[in-house]
């Protein structure tokens, strides 16, 4: 047997030189346009001309069209302006739109914290060498907060004493308190309350606006994901503080539970929950310093020096198109720019297995053969269905999806085994000398001789 694996992966290896083939898809004729509201999220910020917003995927994956008034920056406040003074062009787009899409919330959360934060910095003589307070914008970003704040400084006050310790830790407490708002139970409170004050309410008078122009429209909101998450390997080798990056991920994670919350009292909406996919850990498995979730994969944050970016990269704009069609439910095989992007994105191999399925459950054409999801037939098919054959056969948990494994299973029996493997790579072999069978057909005719 050991030969026999050992002769396996070596035809594997040398096979992958050999030109993949594809296998085709059906698309839908069906148009559903689809509008988009908001943030730079929505927007596309950050993305080259050659990649698609997730609003471009989802419209080609509906057969229909987007039109996107998203606008970086925007806060919830912006985005109720902005639809109150639509143009009668632009309302007519909405009318005959079957989905709006919002993305907001984010900016008025990160303009009061980022704001909070410098302010706090300047102080504290915390900023990087030649910044002031005074050169604090009036609504700071998370990108304010990377360029001005000196994290070594930072770090070094921190750690100074167990006074500046749980000094920084009451700032950071009283920040979320301000953005969360006051429990029920302390209706007299001073806290602003930015998310029940100011971003629910103009979420609601945004719907209605919506509502008003097209009745019928589905309306979709998107959580906000948590984009402080980072490989331990990554925070040490950038030398960034990960107790500091806990803190501040742990007390802003409460933030966005209350955000969604809030968003689930909300009538006439459907929730994608970005968030969730964006965290992306094994079933079971709690967020910690050592699981952080995938946010460093969706975005760009682990990206060194002005590079660093936490808007959503192609990855993350795959995964929110994902998002965004699940919540609305129709679902077809898709040869379109959904399986394009997917096929095309770099460091695919290390898209987070927890959320593969959701994203083949939308692709469609599941084919048994096809491990790695890519619509095509080629030796890293065979190597990947001889990996979870090894892996489970060692008694180990298979490193492969629920789905991915079902395409593994060649012959169907339930069972991995090296058979499988073999399978797929002999048939990668016979579509490589133009061979016109599907799997099934072909391997049933070979057991007819």
């Amino acid at each position: 047997m050991k030969k026999f694996v050992s002769v396996l992966m070596s035809a594997a290896i040398a096979a992958t030189a050999l030109s993949p083939l594809a296998v085709s898809s059906a698309g839908t004729d069906t148009a559903n346009d689809i509008v988009l509201f908001g943030d730079s999220i929505a927007a596309g910020y950050g993305l080259s001309s050659s990649e698609h917003n997730y609003g471009e995927i989802c419209a080609d994956y509906l057969g229909g069209n987007a039109a996107n008034y998203a606008v970086s920056g925007a806060t919830s406040t912006d985005m109720l302006n902005k639809i109150k003074s639509l143009s009668d062009s632009e309302k007519q787009t909405v009318k005959n739109s079957e989905y709006v899409v919002i993305s907001v919330g984010a900016n008025d959360l990160m303009h009061y914290a980022s704001k909070r934060l410098l302010t706090f910095a300047a102080e504290k003589k915390l900023l990087i060498d030649g910044t002031t307070a005074a050169d604090i914008p009036a609504d700071p970003s998370v990108t304010t907060v990377l360029k001005y704040l000196d994290i070594e400084k930072l770090k070094a006050y921190k750690n100074a004493s167990t006074s500046n310790f749980l000094h920084l830790g009451r700032l950071l407490g009283d920040i979320c308190a301000n953005l969360t708002g006051p429990p029920d139970d302390e209706p007299d409170s001073t806290l602003i309350g930015i998310i029940p004050h100011t971003i629910m309410p103009n979420i609601k008078s945004c719907i209605s606006n919506i509502k008003a122009i097209n009745p019928d429209a589905k309306i979709i909101v998107q959580t906000i994901y948590q984009p402080l998450q980072f490989t331990p390997e990554y925070l040490k080798a950038a030398s960034i503080d990960q107790d500091l990056v806990s803190i501040i991920a742990l007390k802003f994670d409460r933030v966005l539970d209350t955000f969604e919350e809030e968003l689930n009292t909300i009538s006439d909406i459907e929730i994608a929950d970005v968030r969730s996919d964006f965290n992306a850990l094994p079933e079971g498995v709690e967020t910690s310093s050592k699981n952080p979730g995938s946010a460093h994969y969706f975005t760009n944050i682990q990206l060194p020096g002005e590079s660093r970016d936490f808007h959503p990269n192609q990855r993350g704009h795959l995964a929110i198109a994902v998002t965004v069609l699940d919540t609305i439910g129709k679902k077809h095989d898709d040869s379109g720019l959904l399986h394009n992007t997917f096929v095309k994105l770099s460091g695919r191999s290390d898209y987070p297995i927890t959320i593969l399925d959701k994203y083949k459950n939308i692709a469609g054409n599941i084919l048994v053969g096809d491990v790695d999801f890519d619509g095509k037939y080629t030796a890293q098919d065979a190597s990947l269905a001889l990996r979870n054959y090894v892996f489970l056969s060692s008694k180990k948990d298979s490193p492969l999806s629920t789905l991915q494994r079902k395409c593994a299973d060649a012959d169907h029996d339930n069972i991995a085994k090296a058979d499988d493997a073999s399978m797929i790579l002999r048939y990668f072999t016979y579509l490589s000398s133009n061979g016109k069978l599907s799997f099934d057909e072909y391997f049933e005719s070979i057991m007819k001789k």
